[in-house]
């Protein structure tokens, strides 16, 4: 439950209409009586996730060389 929304709420934080706290309201109370479409922990974390990609980018990602393990 909640996957459209989720795509929903990613399309109007990629467009920058919203962030994604204003995007969950929206689709909750639009999409469910019970304000209760996007409950799930994992999909909240996307979003904010997203969020944070559409503004700053894509994280830099380092490599380690680990020498020796003991």
């Amino acid at each position: 439950r909640g996957r459209s929304g989720t795509v929903y709420c990613a399309y109007e934080i990629f467009n920058g209409k919203m962030n994604y706290i204003e995007a969950i309201d929206i689709v909750n109370r639009l999409r469910s009586p019970k304000n209760m479409c996007i409950t799930i922990p994992s999909q909240k974390r996307f979003l904010q996730y997203f969020q944070y990609f559409c503004k700053c980018g894509k994280p830099e990602r380092k490599s380690i060389l680990i020498k020796k393990i003991e």
